[in-house]
């Protein structure tokens, strides 16, 4: 390289092209990745190859054709191999919006999964949606509530080798269950503590919200607005939330039409049903919890009928007879 310093010179090319891309000359963007590239592999640096997989992937997959993103899709494979080889977790000009998007879409593609996994963890990456609809993505919390209960921190279930902390589990499901959108605090008040008097019954609410962000690992595990009290769904993943988010539509999901659902519909409402593992805090009896239950129940058994019709008009009679049957059993 002219300048003699070829990892600088690599560096402008791909900013350079950047640039271009953004200013709508995909063109000569393609010109200035192709120079960078070449640097690339003549220096034989894997950091470069790294950052320069990663730009011509992030343009091939913005592209509106289905050819140039799945060569994005390959660009990106071959990224987070040499990412996963030498141990990357940061590059240059680390930008995690794109970073964010890379790591989302390499794990839909099931491409280095646990290297994927320990990058947004190391990052904590967050998509600007909660990802329900991507199995793999690795979430701070996983709270679990269809046929067990249990709280998972970075994977690893939270055990009670002693004496568990009953109250603060019962203002979590009673929390859970009110769905993603929350209760308001008198109303978690008077369910958790319903024999205090006065503004007793509010202040036990106050302390044992302190003390379930010490359970789930975080302050910001829980939001308070407006004296709403809510689950982040970007902090915790809670299965009954992301089930009944996937299969109410809210993430690109199911028109209401009757239409033939498009495969990505397919793929949710799989991901949907496969979260529904047994009734809804089956361990609770309480009365506030049978609504949810028949709600998450009804959607559930909707949600069969849809896919196994759907298996029937494929022609695919035995797997609809088995989703129904799984219908039934659960």
């Amino acid at each position: 390289v002219a300048s003699g310093m070829p990892s600088a010179e690599a560096l402008v090319q791909v900013a350079v092209a950047d640039l271009l891309f953004d200013t709508g000359d995909p063109v000569k963007g393609s010109d200035h990745l192709a120079a960078a590239l070449r640097i690339a592999e003549s220096s034989n640096s894997s950091s470069l190859l790294f950052l320069v997989y990663l730009s011509k992937s992030w343009h091939l997959r913005s592209s509106e054709s289905a050819n140039d993103q799945q060569k994005g899709v390959e660009f990106l494979h071959k990224a987070m191999s040499i990412g996963r080889s030498q141990g990357l977790l940061v590059s240059y000009w680390w930008n995690p919006q794109r970073m964010t998007r890379a790591c989302l879409d390499a794990l839909k593609a099931g491409i280095e999964v646990e290297y994927v996994r320990k990058l947004v963890r190391t990052h904590s990456l967050r998509p600007a949606s909660p990802p329900y609809h991507c199995p793999a993505w690795p979430w701070k919390v996983t709270i679990r509530t269809f046929g067990r209960f249990a709280i998972l921190r970075d994977d690893e279930e939270v055990l009670f080798p002693t004496k568990a902390p009953r109250q603060v589990l019962l203002l979590l499901k009673v929390l859970i269950a009110a769905g993603p959108q929350g209760a308001p605090e008198e109303q978690l008040a008077d369910l958790v503590w319903p024999d205090a008097l006065g503004d007793a019954a509010l202040q036990s609410l106050t302390s044992g919200l302190h003390r379930l962000r010490q359970l789930l690992g975080a302050k910001e595990a829980i939001l308070l607005r407006d004296g709403q009290i809510s689950i982040n769904p970007h902090h915790c993943f809670v299965d009954a939330h992301a089930f009944e988010e996937l299969l109410s539509g809210t993430q690109k999901g199911f028109s209401s039409s009757g239409m033939e659902p498009t495969d990505e519909e397919g793929t949710l409402l799989d991901h949907a049903l496969a979260l529904y593992e047994g009734s809804f805090l089956q361990e609770v009896s309480e009365p506030w919890v049978a609504t949810a239950r028949k709600r998450l129940r009804d959607l559930f058994v909707r949600g069969v009928l849809r896919k196994g019709r759907r298996l029937e008009r494929e022609g695919r009679r035995k797997a609809a007879v088995r989703c129904y049957e799984r219908g039934l059993g659960l």
